[in-house]
């Protein structure tokens, strides 16, 4: 019998993402088109996070002064607490018979932090990520990689309409926009 699956986004589903937090702290300035570029190269697995952090630092002069353990700390920061109900809510569904499956843009270090920082770690059974499929979503190549590991989800949540979108146009039916716990808690 095939497993139940539910696939979860983590920024802004599971975890609350600051990513103001590390630009401010240093008022770090940088080219978007750049920052963004290097990011996705990151997050897609095609540069190392040493290579990333060059990179960064000679984007944003302003890094090369701070050691590399402390870009990483405040890098890591953008990692908020917990969306609230999330713990409850994937109690519920692992309860229910369901096999959570983090679905995710995230790069290496991201998703280190991400697992330090839940405290719902074991109801989670696997995790799909951009950095090791090397797409990110909206790109329809990682739906299709977790596809191939899993199968259709049975539900799919993500704060991002377009990638809700996409995974409707793939077949993912039962996909919706997270807006918070609120609404699948009452279900409960």
């Amino acid at each position: 019998m095939p497993h139940k699956i539910v696939a979860l986004d983590i920024g802004g589903v599971c975890l609350q993402i600051l990513r103001q937090v590390f630009f401010d702290r240093y008022r770090l300035i940088a080219e978007a088109v750049s920052l963004a570029a290097i990011e996705r190269e990151f997050e897609c697995g095609r540069i190392t996070a040493a290579e990333w952090l060059g990179r960064i630092r000679q984007l944003m002069p302003e890094l090369q002064r701070l050691p590399d353990n402390q870009c990483w700390q405040q890098f890591r920061s953008i990692v908020g607490p917990e969306v609230p109900g999330i713990a409850a809510l994937t109690a519920h569904w692992v309860r229910q018979g369901y096999h959570i499956i983090f679905f995710s843009n995230t790069s290496c270090v991201h998703a280190d932090e991400v697992w330090r920082k839940i405290s719902f770690s074991a109801n989670i059974s696997d995790a799909v990520y951009s950095y090791d499929a090397g797409f990110m979503k909206p790109d329809p190549e990682i739906y299709y990689y977790f596809e191939e590991r899993f199968g259709v989800p049975d539900l799919y949540l993500d704060d991002s309409p377009d990638n809700i979108a996409t995974a409707r146009k793939l077949g993912w039916q039962n996909s919706h926009v997270f807006t918070g716990t609120g609404p699948w808690l009452q279900d409960k």
